[in-house]
């Protein structure tokens, strides 16, 4: 057995390279040295964002690139082993609330919440005060399909809530199990949810 994993999953690490890099970031701890963060965490995935996001914005020219999200500054001796890559959303008919606090699709590795720590993850995300929640989460509701929609108090210093759409979740052990590219997984929700907030406005 090879680092505990099948034979199959072997296979289909050697078939899709960047799963393997995922699933290595998501075992990380969640605390951990900056150099260590940026050897482990920020480094390897760069190529996989890279790539994702040309793929990204093909899906709407209604989505603009956003600055990678890093936590914490540099200084720090630890950060939270999470990386997140986001697409800012704007139609000319977007209900205010969601254009003051930027409606964006995301990718991530990692998050503050425990439920969340260990898994990759995508689909919408917004945040904002609990007065201007509601309109945006009757929006999230209309869009979701049969994607999971999150409602989550900020714990981050802030007050605020955070609402997202999860369309799929995938610990390590199921990335390295996956029959198909992770790529074409990605895209193909990214785009049904983009064309579903697309069609509110048209």
């Amino acid at each position: 057995m090879i680092n505990k994993i099948t034979q199959e999953s072997y296979i289909m690490k050697k078939e899709f390279p960047d799963h393997t890099i995922i699933a290595s970031i998501l075992r990380n701890d969640i605390n951990i040295p900056f150099a260590e963060w940026t050897e482990k965490v920020e480094q390897p995935i760069q190529p996989f964002l890279k790539e994702i996001s040309k793929m990204v914005l093909r899906t709407s020219s209604n989505l603009s690139k956003a600055s990678p999200y890093k936590p914490g500054k540099e200084g720090k001796s630890e950060r939270q082993c999470l990386i997140r890559c986001r697409w800012n959303y704007d139609h000319p008919k977007l209900i205010v609330e969601a254009k003051k606090n930027k409606l964006s699709v995301i990718l991530q590795l990692g998050d503050y919440h425990n439920k969340w720590n260990n898994y990759i993850f995508w689909g919408l995300n917004w945040w904002g005060a609990w007065d201007n929640s509601k309109p945006v989460h009757r929006l999230f509701k209309k869009v979701k399909g049969d994607a999971y929609l999150n409602e989550v108090e900020s714990t981050q210093g802030a007050s605020g809530v955070a609402l997202r759409i999860i369309a799929r979740k995938y610990t390590s052990s199921q990335v390295l199990n996956l029959s198909q590219d992770i790529n074409g997984l990605i895209i193909e929700d990214i785009e049904k949810i983009v064309h579903e907030l697309d069609s509110q406005f048209s």
